[in-house]
């Protein structure tokens, strides 16, 4: 939504930039916003709506494609970390196991996040991913019957109504990382105050609802801001999938079917991931040198 004029008169070229990537989007008046999302902010002026856009709640999303997998033969072994990889003449074999055991593979997928750069680190590659910890809040449940995802131009906020009537607010507030290597996080006053009040200006019922609790989660970030996927020139065996800027669980599926088909041997749809090559970054030079192989 726009809160503003100036925001409003903005929004149709944002829309012709994602019509041509294919996003099916449509600008909606303040009155066809406020019929999409009733109770959206009387300052509203309108806004930009994608029908196909949705919302899906994340541990019951991750244990349904876990579930899915196993189905049809894939083994998942939880509560146990990978902690390097091995190389032989400069092709990935095998990765090291927190369990002490060494599991041998024909291709190895390093899709760990913002832990994806030391795993890297041990062939010798030096992928520029910098951690940053993201603020999510969660009300306690309240009224009303918000279905779409509500965001705002020049506003930090994503917002959402769950079923349970709580409200998960994000738009990538900043906590604290007291131990990245633990994956701890601190949240910090200034967001959590910040977050609310955006959410409340954006969508009044907001401020009606008590704050539950907070949490964060460490994304990893690339200097451009876009991941890095696919193949690493110079180490036959070895995909990487990371910097996904905070965006990795929306598109999950579509990564994984390109991931799936680079593993196989299968060309992938260009389209899906052109621009995301690895080699935009210099990281290869290290095993190409010889280093960790």
């Amino acid at each position: 939504m726009a809160l503003e004029d100036a925001a409003w008169r903005q929004a149709p070229g944002w829309i012709a930039e994602q019509r041509a990537h294919g996003a099916p989007l449509e600008l909606v008046d303040a009155t066809a916003a406020r019929t999409l999302a009733p109770g959206l902010a009387p300052t509203c002026a309108g806004g930009v709506y994608c029908a196909i856009d949705g919302q899906a709640e994340a541990m019951a999303t991750v244990s349904a494609f876990a579930a899915a997998a196993g189905r049809i033969g894939a083994r998942i072994e939880e509560g146990v970390g990978a902690t390097a990889l091995v190389a032989e003449r400069s092709r990935v074999v095998a990765v090291e196991c927190s369990d002490g055991r060494r599991r041998a593979c024909d291709v190895a997928l390093v899709a760990a996040g913002t832990w994806s750069a030391p795993l890297l680190a041990g062939l010798g590659l030096r992928v520029p991913l910098a951690t940053r910890a993201l603020q999510m809040l969660l009300t306690e449940p309240a009224s009303g019957a918000l279905a779409p995802v509500v965001s705002a131009f020049g506003r930090k906020l994503s917002l959402k109504q769950l079923a349970s009537g709580a409200w998960l607010i994000g738009g990538g507030w900043p906590a604290d990382i007291p131990d990245e290597a633990q994956n701890r996080w601190a949240l910090r006053d200034d967001s959590v105050k910040a977050s609310l009040a955006v959410a409340r200006e954006v969508y009044p019922a907001v401020g009606e609802a008590t704050l539950a609790r907070g949490w964060a989660g460490l994304e990893a970030f690339t200097p451009d801001d876009v991941p890095v996927m696919g193949p690493v020139p110079g180490v036959d065996g070895l995909i990487v999938a990371a910097g996904f800027c905070g965006h990795g669980f929306a598109l999950a599926p579509t990564v994984g079917d390109v991931l799936a088909r680079l593993a196989l041997g299968r060309d992938p749809l260009p389209d899906l991931w052109r621009g995301l090559r690895i080699e935009r970054f210099d990281v290869a030079a290290a095993i190409r040198t010889g280093r960790g192989a």
